[in-house]
């Protein structure tokens, strides 16, 4: 029973492991940015769910990695951050 149960995982492992071509779902969309900004400049496919008066964001290439964009965020004041 032990021997089955074992040899049943190890295949499950080594086939799992092997598998070509898996990729995993991204839940994030637009996580690279690419896809540019809406009209009100937030980008395509997210949502600002609170601003504070000072702050602000934008998309730059500054620093970027994936896609050649990233979010840069920017705060006004030093003593607040």
């Amino acid at each position: 029973m032990h021997r089955h149960l074992l040899l049943v995982l190890l295949v499950t492992v080594v086939f799992g492991l092997s598998a070509k071509g898996y990729t995993q779902a991204n839940l994030i969309r637009n996580p690279d940015f690419t896809l540019g900004t809406q009209p009100t400049g937030v980008p395509a496919d997210w949502t600002i769910f609170a601003g504070v008066p000072g702050t602000d964001f934008t998309l730059t290439d500054e620093r970027a990695t994936v896609g050649g964009v990233s979010l840069k965020l920017i705060d006004q004041y030093d003593d607040r951050s």
